[in-house]
């Protein structure tokens, strides 16, 4: 995933414009602080079925799947803390969420 400047806690815009053929499909989820990039891609990796040990509840967003060409504009309200974007689009040839193949970003909301 690409660099997300100026993720913050708070009543924010995201925005994003997919290229005429692209799409995107994503999720913000909490997660433990001090969570990394390699302890996500190592649950992914584990075919585990429950919850990932570095899961938290609390208040998180994303979006569906939106039809190539279309910008979206995702509205948040989150607190401070530790954060997960993943992928969910599913790649073209085996199927599997963008998510399980690497794309993933741990962001941290001052």
């Amino acid at each position: 995933m690409g660099k997300r400047p100026g993720l913050r806690p708070g009543g924010h815009e995201l925005r994003e414009s997919h290229r005429p053929h692209g799409r995107g499909s994503g999720g913000l989820v909490p997660v433990q602080p001090g969570t990394t990039d390699q302890q996500v891609q190592q649950y992914f990796d584990s075919g585990a079925m429950g919850p990932p040990p570095f899961a938290t509840g609390g208040p998180s967003g994303g979006s569906d799947v939106e039809s190539p060409g279309v910008s979206l504009q995702l509205t948040y309200n989150l607190p401070a803390g530790t954060y997960v974007l993943l992928c969910f689009v599913a790649d073209d040839q085996t199927g599997m969420p963008h998510a399980m193949m690497g794309m993933h970003k741990v962001v941290v909301l001052h």
